[in-house]
């Protein structure tokens, strides 16, 4: 079973009752999973075993549990996988190119732990986010 990073609770059916390995094999992850969301705040149906979860009520769930662990970042962050939070580049330092897809990517370092950070930002961004960081951008970045 491959599992999925944002289960999204698309393919469940609202008004359906699942149990735990059911939930877990439509959500594609694991049992413990499962577990640790109860712990968080996942309500079962209340009457014993097996546990059953109503559909409408774990979609609910994951929306609010996703926006809880959302980490937005500001015009002059990028996102830190390393350090699992929005950063500030070092330096106010950052470089912004096309990738092989065509996107503008801005990349920087981050200040905590070194790594590099990317983020694909919008052309109609760039004017705000050069006004706040030092940007170096590459002769094919222009349109």
């Amino acid at each position: 079973m491959a599992a999925r990073k944002r289960p999204s609770g698309q393919n469940l059916k609202s008004h359906r009752s699942y149990t735990t390995g059911e939930l877990a094999t439509v959500l594609r992850v694991s049992r413990g999973t499962i577990h640790n969301w109860m712990r968080s705040g996942l309500e079962p149906i209340e009457g014993g075993k097996p546990l059953l979860f109503l559909g409408r009520v774990v979609k609910g769930f994951l929306s609010d549990y996703r926006q809880r662990h959302r980490s937005p970042c500001g015009p002059d962050e990028i996102y830190c996988l390393g350090c699992r939070k929005p950063q500030q580049p070092a330096g106010g330092l950052a470089d912004l190119r096309h990738n092989s897809r065509g996107a503008l990517v801005l990349s920087g370092i981050c200040p905590s732990c070194e790594a590099m950070m990317f983020r694909v930002v919008a052309q109609r961004d760039v004017p705000d986010i050069k006004q706040i960081l030092d940007v170096n951008e590459s002769a094919d970045a222009h349109d």
